[in-house]
């Protein structure tokens, strides 16, 4: 199985990231900033199941929980770039706080009965 170190030697639109690659979070997440398009497709994959979880049990309806996925992960996208390693710990926390900080615009009382 590939490894970034491998995928990092090819221009971006090229690399190859996809379930077969090992990389870390933080590695997926820097050829996101990059926008490579395979790599946006991976963090959907690996965060898609839980944010949806976590969508249903901050009472987003099944029906818009897929609608609401996808602006999550365009946001995550549109701020790609204001993610700093070298200051933010985890890519997991930075994706949940931005679809957290999404849901209180889109759903505020759905937030609000969750922190109840």
């Amino acid at each position: 199985m590939p490894r970034l170190s491998t995928v990092q030697s090819t221009p971006t639109s090229q690399a190859h990231i996809g379930p077969d690659t090992i990389v870390s979070d933080r590695e997926l997440f820097l050829e996101v900033q990059m926008r490579n398009k395979n790599a946006v497709q991976e963090l959907s994959r690996r965060y898609a199941p839980g944010l949806r979880a976590y969508l249903l049990r901050s009472n987003v309806s099944d029906e818009e929980a897929d609608s609401v996925l996808e602006k999550i992960f365009n946001q995550v996208c549109c701020r790609a770039s204001s993610f700093d390693p070298d200051w933010n710990n985890e890519v997991r926390e930075w994706i949940y706080t931005t679809a957290r900080n999404l849901c209180e615009i889109l759903f505020p009382q759905a937030m609000k009965t969750e922190r109840a």
